[in-house]
């Protein structure tokens, strides 16, 4: 162990016992004793109920965030409020199919979730981008075949935004993916995260409050690429907080595609409910 690390150790140690630490979602006061070598193997967990204490999010934090479940749509990921039907299109990809092949999400944009990306994207919890990224990235593995992405972007802000905000939280969010998978001991992840090859060259207002039209019109045109070439017939993963409408995502495969990508997929740690 280098003397860095060892320093780190201790720093972590006495802060751990002098500066305890308060769920970013709720508030309370968490023990954040185990480590992130920990929150991996309990993230792990998830499908069993077993999910216990986790870097800067309390357990009943966690256990209220609501994963995305089946019956969802095949091509956007949009969960179907009836639990009844199986997976299909639904209505709104059967008339507008768009530009990526498919979309998928951790979880619904809702209660202690919305919470947690509230706290991390506009009250600057940057902290919560290593919890939030490792469910972000076994939703990932669970969803897509690692081997067959090459390249993963994350939308981009436009660089006032980005100056007004200081970070861009889907890049945060997939920073720590190599870390990740050193921890899973995933041997596959070979494909590059980049943040400079498509960029947002155009102010565009922001999209909360407007409509599916009003949204699409809105982000029309904000999207262009550098090094085109870098992409030509590269399988792309786009990645975002929250799909809400897919006007974003869709804008920022059109261009993708253009440039000669030969297939973009999408994946947000959030989703909104269709109504």
């Amino acid at each position: 162990m280098t003397c860095r690390k060892i320093i780190s150790n201790i720093l972590r140690v006495f802060s751990d016992a002098f500066f305890p630490v308060k769920c970013f979602v709720c508030g309370s006061w968490i023990d954040v004793k185990d480590g992130f070598s920990s929150f991996c193997q309990k993230t792990l967990q998830w499908e069993t109920g077993e999910m216990g204490n986790s870097f800067f999010i309390c357990e009943s934090c966690l256990n209220n965030f609501i994963p995305v479940r089946q019956p969802f749509c095949l091509k956007c990921g949009i969960m179907f409020q009836s639990g009844e039907a199986e997976n299909h299109i639904c209505g709104r990809c059967l008339k507008n199919s768009g530009k990526f092949r498919i979309a998928r999400s951790f979880g619904v944009y809702d209660q202690a979730l919305m919470e947690a990306i509230h706290s991390f994207k506009y009250k600057g919890k940057v902290q919560l981008a290593r919890p939030l990224g490792m469910i972000l990235f076994l939703t990932f593995i669970q969803f897509f075949k690692i081997e067959q992405i090459d390249m993963i972007f994350p939308v981009p802000l436009h660089g006032k935004r980005l100056r007004q905000r200081g970070f861009n939280q889907a890049f945060l969010l997939i920073r720590n993916w190599p870390e990740n998978a050193r921890q899973l001991k995933i041997d596959s992840f070979h494909f590059k995260i980049d943040r400079d090859i498509l960029v947002r060259n155009r102010w565009t207002e922001p999209q909360t409050g407007l409509g599916r039209e009003l949204r699409a019109a809105n982000i029309k045109g904000a999207f262009a690429l550098k090094k085109r070439s870098s992409i030509k017939g590269k399988n792309i993963l786009l990645v975002d907080d929250v799909y809400t409408t897919g006007a974003t995502v869709r804008e920022c495969s059109r261009v993708l595609l253009s440039g000669g990508a030969a297939s973009v997929d999408v994946l947000t740690l959030a989703q909104t409910l269709q109504i």
